[in-house]
């Protein structure tokens, strides 16, 4: 038989393949011997997925937790090329942020957009809550490369924004003889 192995994800993928038979098998000189058919078979399958691909470091979350409503927090989100192709970086965006409050910053890599095999880069996102949560803010970070997994490559974004604090100034005591 034949098998073909696709992998939208780069990188060493496995897969098993279950043969089941009824086909007994008869040893020489047993024609016409009853036996047991050797089912199921089992295939474990080790296959490369090659070409460019983006791997994170750190997750495909990046949390900033929680901040003061209009003050900007910073994070560095890295990443690495591991696969056995140049990775070329098309576009870094923010693609979903229906609060408006996520950024980016600047990126970190070649000033041609591409990283050899084992290179690494990073994208530096900025937040500003414009809300006390909950809820939280979310949004998406897309890159879009030459990869051969999904595109564009999504990056979750959290934070929550906190009230900012006040206090009340007072004398004390309250009367001075």
């Amino acid at each position: 038989f034949e098998l073909t192995f696709r992998g939208n994800v780069c990188g060493t993928q496995t897969a098993r393949v279950i043969i089941t038979s009824n086909d007994a098998e008869i040893p020489e000189g047993g024609i016409g011997t009853q036996l047991t058919p050797d089912s199921p078979l089992y295939l474990n399958i080790n296959a490369h997925v090659g070409g460019p691909c983006l791997c994170p470091i750190e997750g495909t979350t990046v949390d900033f937790g929680q901040s003061i409503v209009g003050d900007a927090v910073e994070k560095r989100w890295p990443f690495e090329n591991c696969g056995d192709e140049d990775l070329v970086i098309s576009e870094t965006t923010i693609g979903q942020d229906p609060d408006s409050v996520f950024g980016v910053i600047g990126t970190d890599y070649d000033d041609d957009n591409t990283l050899a095999p084992g290179e690494r880069g990073a994208v530096d996102l900025s937040f500003t809550a414009t809300r006390i949560a909950p809820p939280a803010h979310a949004g998406e970070l897309w890159i879009d490369t030459n990869s051969t997994s999904a595109q564009p490559f999504k990056v979750l974004l959290l934070g929550e924004g906190l009230e900012r604090p006040s206090c009340e100034l007072g004398i004390f005591p309250e009367s001075v003889n």
